[in-house]
């Protein structure tokens, strides 16, 4: 791939990424009070997650500096857009009662 097609690539790759470790951790939040052992589920879904962002930031990067940097800006911007979203709605409205 050339070079802007890459970067783009590497962008989209990273707000994808973002989506899934952070849409991950808020599932992971919102199933902590309903399991048996918690603490389990919280190192399980962290090693789970971390190893997804790594093995996705090694690939992207392709032993270059710039589509890593490129991913994790499209990451980051993924987390702002995530709790924004999240902010509004305060989460999960089967929470809430009328």
């Amino acid at each position: 791939m050339g070079g802007y097609t890459y970067l783009t690539y590497s962008f989209a790759v990273g707000a994808g990424l973002g989506i899934l470790y952070f849409g991950g951790l808020w599932g992971t939040v919102k199933r902590l009070p309903h399991v048996r052992f918690p603490s389990l589920l919280s190192v399980g879904s962290y090693l789970a997650r971390i190893g997804m962002l790594m093995l996705g930031f090694y690939l992207v990067m392709d032993q270059r500096w710039m589509p890593l940097l490129v991913c994790l800006v499209g990451f980051l911007m993924a987390r702002f857009w995530m709790v924004r979203r999240l902010g509004q709605t305060g989460g999960d409205s089967d929470d809430h009662q009328s």
